[in-house]
């Protein structure tokens, strides 16, 4: 670059501005990773077996491994749901962003080879009528073990500023998974009596 260009110099003019800008984005992040942690609390536990929510702030994500069972000798949840991709650009639904997601999700087949050992339960599982909403995850390795994906709306800037407003954005597709678990909870339960193809002493456990 030989010389600055306009937009440059407009940044230059505004420079405490944009300053100050960049504070109020850190401190907004902050406030939602409060949000998020008090409402992975507030959930409700209303499976059977029972199953919490929890908000990794790290990773973000608010996840419940709400069916966990013993497969084939392992102890990895069958069956988790939640909601990705927790960041502030990604609520906004920011360009440039993919936005967040909700998902179900088995541990139990997020690797090739437990794929290849659980065939007929992974078939099962695919089989299941997805959530309202819902599609097939795509069959690509980064998505290896998802079973269906809902891609979200944005969060209108407004709703951020008013914490049940916010909080029903997220929590509202939540509900929604727990709900739909809750009605298939029985033919969950028949299809984790299917008996695997090779030993569980050949499937790896969870990375």
């Amino acid at each position: 670059m030989k010389s600055l260009d306009p937009s440059h110099l407009t940044v230059l003019a505004n420079f405490n501005t944009l300053q100050r800008a960049q504070q109020c984005v850190e401190e907004i992040k902050r406030y939602i990773e409060i949000i998020l942690q008090d409402l992975a609390g507030e959930l409700p536990e209303n499976s059977d077996p029972p199953f919490r929510f929890v908000y990794d702030k790290k990773y973000g994500y608010i996840q419940a491994n709400a069916f966990p069972m013993n497969c084939g000798g392992t102890d990895l949840p069958l069956i988790c749901i939640g909601i990705e991709s927790l960041d502030l650009e990604n609520l906004l639904g920011a360009e440039g962003w993919n936005g967040c997601r909700t998902f179900v999700y088995s541990m139990l087949l997020n690797d090739p080879v437990r794929v290849t050992a659980y065939a007929a339960l992974a078939g099962h599982l695919r089989s299941l009528k997805p959530p309202l909403g819902y599609v097939p995850a795509p069959p690509n390795p980064a998505d290896c073990g998802y079973l269906f994906v809902k891609k979200l709306d944005g969060i209108p800037a407004a709703a951020f500023g008013k914490r049940e407003d916010f909080k029903e954005h997220v929590s509202g597709p939540l509900i929604e998974l727990s709900n739909w678990l809750r009605a298939h909870r029985e033919i969950i339960a028949s299809f984790a009596a299917t008996p695997t193809n090779i030993s569980a002493n050949d499937i790896p456990s969870a990375a």
